[in-house]
């Protein structure tokens, strides 16, 4: 709730951001869009980013579904209130891409609480194998000494220990 404890529209971000309490508000009511309320001098209470009002126009250019457009709106707009600009935007946008694809910001290690063991009666293989839990294409003969990944198969690495990184996850 606001601090004007007044009631709120739903879907606002009373306390954090903008306070849209209905006596601010010329056309408010419970059901209302967020993105059709107007503020009593006529102003639109919601106004999109040139981010957001950028990807509404590519999304609709490919044709793409309207219920599959404000899904990706969503993300883009809790992206946009961030306030990412410049390279913290492409360092943002590249670790949300990792964690996305359910990758690892840090070296995998041969800890192993971050290994599954997957039996053979499951995996096939003799000894079964070792899954990776912060990186489900990683696999291990060798319970995460070493492993391979889906991505690229004919690769092996050798994972680190945990006790020689740091909390960021660097040597």
């Amino acid at each position: 709730m606001c601090n004007c404890e007044e009631k709120c529209h739903p879907g606002s971000r009373c306390g954090g951001n903008v306070c849209l309490c209905h006596d601010q508000i010329t056309n408010y009511a419970d059901d209302t869009p967020i993105e059709e309320l107007v503020w009593a001098d006529g102003t639109p209470v919601y106004q999109e980013s040139n981010l957001v009002k950028h990807a509404r126009l590519e999304l609709n250019i490919i044709n793409e579904e309207p219920e599959v457009i404000e899904g990706y709106l969503k993300i883009i707009k809790a992206f946009d209130e961030m306030g990412h600009s410049g390279a913290s935007a492409a360092h943002a946008i590249g670790t949300i891409a990792v964690l996305l694809t359910y990758g690892h910001l840090a070296p995998l290690t041969d800890d192993p609480e971050e290994w599954m063991h997957i039996g053979e009666d499951v995996w096939g293989d003799k000894g079964g194998i070792w899954q990776s839990r912060r990186n489900p294409e990683a696999f291990s003969k060798d319970g995460g000494k070493t492993y391979k990944t889906n991505s690229n198969p004919d690769v092996i690495r050798v994972s680190r220990s945990k006790e020689t990184l740091n909390m960021k996850g660097e040597e």
